[in-house]
């Protein structure tokens, strides 16, 4: 199985590269994940199933995804929030920035009917859900009890654990220059980054509205013509917004019915 991870940038596309991994391990076969937008050094893997995270690729895989030989996963996230995570993170100029996140909605226009689409959102605020959904797209026989032990081995505490490590230098490390990120988890140090960091800019809200416009609504949001929700998953979630309490109760929505177990 390969199985395509691409999330716009800074939007938990590394949540779901560790669902799909960690899902995909405890079923038969080898598994190997690699972080390529060429699909040479995909093809090139010799593993029974191949996770390839990235923000882009390359015309071939495309098409693969397209017509549903590859499973594909895409997280997204409000641009303006996304973009200034980025800037923060790693040290990118918004123009750098910009011209990354172009190049990622071109190619998640052309996939984001093919692929299963999650909001950070819902992984911020019901994390059990989206772990169950990511899991359940990749593997039919993904049960909740797994989306639950997930969903707790990828929380915000165990994750900072991975980062600060990685900080430290006591896992094994991929360094990139601009950054480093763990061998097997593919988190980045200062992969947690806390909002309330960075200020609003009003120079960033306006270039990412007349930049990436195209491809949002008019509240600056991924419009919702590229989620692909049924009217019953999206009453369903606007439900659960509004229920406070539920983000600790494990919770997850499939195929439009609420599943609840005790914590």
């Amino acid at each position: 199985m390969l199985v395509f991870i691409s999330g716009m940038p800074r939007s938990g596309s590394t949540f779901s590269h560790n669902v799909v991994r960690i899902a995909l391990e405890k079923r038969s076969g080898s598994v190997v994940s690699i972080t390529t937008e060429d699909s040479a050094p995909i093809f090139a893997q010799t593993a029974d199933h191949i996770i390839a995270k990235a923000h882009g690729a390359d015309e071939h895989l495309v098409t693969l995804v397209r017509c549903g030989a590859v499973k594909s996963v895409c997280t997204v996230r409000r641009p303006e929030d996304a973009v200034l995570s980025w800037m923060h993170v790693f040290g990118f100029s918004l123009d750098e920035s910009l011209e990354a996140f172009s190049k990622w909605f071109l190619m998640f226009e052309r996939i984001s009917q093919h692929s299963l689409v999650i909001t950070l959102s819902e992984i911020e605020r019901f994390p059990l859900l989206a772990a169950y959904r990511i899991g359940r797209h990749v593997c039919p026989d993904y049960t909740i009890i797994e989306a639950y032990r997930t969903a707790r081995a990828l929380s915000k505490k165990q994750v900072k654990r991975i980062t600060e490590a990685v900080e430290r230098g006591e896992r094994q490390a991929i360094d990139i220059g601009f950054s480093r990120y763990d061998n097997t988890t593919f988190f980045h140090r200062r992969h947690i980054s806390d909002r309330n960091q960075f200020d609003r800019r009003p120079e960033v809200t306006d270039a990412v509205r007349e930049r990436l416009g195209p491809w949002l609504n008019e509240f600056g949001e991924v419009h919702d013509r590229y989620l692909r929700r049924s009217l019953m998953q999206r009453a369903f979630i606007r439900l659960l917004r509004g229920c406070k309490g539920l983000i600790s109760a494990p919770s997850a929505l499939a195929d439009g019915w609420m599943i609840r177990t005790r914590p």
